[in-house]
């Protein structure tokens, strides 16, 4: 393979005498997952004696990584080791908390965010003697969207489970398994070397794993501007906290092989991408269109993707397409089961109505509820909470029409909704579903976004951008509204 020289400049450093740390800044297309797995095979061949261990992000890279010669595994496997090794008798358990939730008597639809709270109070690796209750607002405030006031009792109950699922010798969950080790201060193996792919969103509790894990070197891989995933519980300064613990040597990725000249071109008129990212030179033309919505819908073909930043206009034109007879659908299956909870929240919701029918029964309270549940939100200024509340309602409601009953349209909705790529399919996503994806051909549909009010979120929407642009290998489309012209 003929590398580049940020490529062999890379790979000098597993053939150097002397060795620091190692922070590569990889940019979208840019090669990254070669580079890693050639660094990988010079550090075995410069030092076959040493122990290496690659901790992937996800279980999808480890088996692209093993598959191409990487013993890899997942953070969590990692994780789940140490536990075992202390605890032999553990078990994992995906729903220990929801069975949490039902001994401290929580109510069956705050269930779900209960459960949300308590992972993002372990992926902060919040102490449990800390004043818990203003730590739960606060994380409450920065992440969650609620469509309720959370009372004392609420915020007590959070603080029980998170004390008690953390106490928990004989089951763990996917959380536990990260975070058990600070926890309980487990023995973590220690290597040589630790690599790790995806920094930029690494989690502190996933850190401070990875972190008790080096021996003598750290190697990560990542791209500040692909840092999306703040409401998951991502540090969105996990790189710069890299940088700050490790004092690495930083090198750098910048030309990507995936997008053609003029999309990356785009990156850079938008002012979203790093100023050394480029394309290759052997890289084709590549092309950024503006497109009306018409054309849109006759244009777009099966292995398409359409991306949005929100999920209403998936939902909607997704709707479109298979009432033309194209094959779609969209790319998120948790998506759908939300939506599944929500319609189940709001058939319960309790008000008076006249109508006769379930579906519009459904309707009249879906009215009442959006008006309630949001301005409650909007007075509250949790403006971003307001705002994902509304895309759920917003993609709720397209699935009312023509369904007799509530179970009708559940069933609709868990038809549309899919976490496998269908290559005989137009491919909806949101831009999260969709990093680490691309295809030849992307459309953006607009969508009316209120402005970030905090920093963090104004770069997080810059880095939106970038990933959205750069999922395109050849053409690249920004879809105007209906009526812009």
């Amino acid at each position: 393979m003929n590398w580049s020289t940020y490529q062999t400049d890379i790979f000098d450093w597993a053939t150097g005498s002397t060795k620091t740390n190692l922070m590569v800044q990889a940019g979208a297309g840019c090669g990254k997952t070669s580079t890693i797995v050639e660094l990988y095979k010079r550090i075995v061949a410069q030092d076959p004696k040493a122990t290496v261990q690659f901790m992937a992000f996800n279980k999808k890279i480890a088996l692209e990584l093993q598959a191409r010669g990487v013993p890899a595994s997942t953070m969590n496997a990692f994780g789940f080791k140490a536990v075992l090794k202390a605890y032999p008798k553990i078990k994992l358990d995906t729903n220990k908390l929801r069975y949490l939730c039902k001994a401290h008597n929580v109510e069956y639809r705050a269930s779900g965010f209960v459960c949300r709270v308590v992972d993002m109070l372990k992926a902060y690796l919040i102490p449990q003697n800390n004043d818990l209750i203003s730590e739960i607002k606060r994380i409450i405030d920065e992440f969650e969207s609620v469509d309720f006031e959370p009372d004392r009792k609420l915020l007590e109950q959070i603080a029980s489970i998170f004390n008690v699922s953390l106490s928990d010798l004989h089951t763990i969950d996917f959380a536990d398994q990260i975070s058990y080790p600070h926890y309980h201060n487990l023995n973590v193996p220690r290597f040589d070397y630790v690599i790790i792919d995806e920094a930029q969103d690494l989690s502190p509790n996933k850190l401070q794993l990875v972190a008790r894990a080096v021996g003598k070197h750290f190697i990560c891989v990542g791209d500040p501007r692909q840092a999306i995933y703040l409401f998951c519980g991502a540090d969105s300064e996990s790189m710069d906290k890299i940088a700050e613990r490790f004092s690495p040597v930083v090198k750098n990725l910048p030309v990507t092989y995936r997008c053609g000249k003029r999309i990356v071109q785009e990156t850079h008129n938008l002012e979203v991408a790093p100023p050394d990212f480029q394309a290759g030179p052997d890289n084709h033309e590549g092309e950024v269109r503006s497109v009306v919505y018409e054309n849109f819908l006759k244009e777009v073909k099966p292995k398409d993707f359409v991306l949005c930043r929100v999920s209403a206009p998936l939902v909607k034109n997704c709707f479109a397409l298979i009432k033309n007879g194209v094959r779609a659908q969209i790319i998120g299956r948790d998506v759908g089961a939300k939506l599944s909870t929500l319609a189940d929240k709001i058939f319960a919701y309790k008000m008076q109505t006249q109508a006769i029918s379930e579906m519009d029964t459904f309707c009249e309270k879906y009215r009442e509820y959006r008006r309630i549940e949001v301005g409650k939100l909007l007075a509250a200024e949790k403006d971003d909470q307001a705002e994902r509340l509304e895309d759920q309602l917003d993609c709720l409601y397209v699935f009312t029409e023509n369904v007799q009953t509530v179970g009708e349209m559940q069933m609709k909705i868990g038809q549309m909704f899919d976490d496998t790529v269908n290559p005989h399919a137009v491919i909806f996503s949101t831009i999260h579903k969709a990093k680490g994806l691309e295809a030849d051909v992307v459309w953006a549909l607009p969508s009316k976004m209120r402005p970030p009010k905090k920093e963090k979120q104004k770069q997080e929407e810059k880095n939106l951008l970038y990933v959205l642009i750069t999922r395109a290998k050849n053409q690249f489309n920004w879809v105007s509204s209906r009526g812009d012209r």
